[in-house]
């Protein structure tokens, strides 16, 4: 990513990303993979959103990284099929909404109220 400072990219190989950029640039390194794992893509999320406070900001952050990865990915392999990036990404989106997105979707339904009708 060019946005990630060389500098940054060195630090990255020793400490998780500390910014949606720095999280993009660790998902695509994976995404470059042969095998692109799934479980690895996850645990980059889970691990950026450790230790933050949940909301709705964050997690939109985190699924809207994903998407861009996919983006940039199938903009920049033009040519290279990208059927088995699309499924991580998707597989990972979906864990993550259910995992953890949606329980949080809960309780705040719980304290503010469902907006969908009864």
């Amino acid at each position: 990513m060019p946005y990630v400072t060389p500098a940054a990219r060195d630090e990255l190989l020793t400490r998780p990303p500390a910014t949606p950029g720095e999280l993009n640039y660790t998902i695509t390194l994976e995404l470059l993979r042969e095998h692109p794992s799934e479980s690895a893509v996850m645990q980059m999320c889970m691990v950026y959103l450790a230790g933050k406070q949940p909301s709705y900001t964050l997690y939109n952050e985190v699924m809207g990284v994903l998407e861009c990865a996919y983006h940039e990915y199938q903009n920049r392999m033009r040519g290279t099929p990208t059927y088995h990036v699309a499924s991580v990404i998707q597989q990972v989106q979906v864990r993550l909404y259910n995992e953890v997105i949606f329980p949080y979707e809960q309780i705040k339904c719980q304290e503010n109220g469902d907006v969908f009708p009864k």
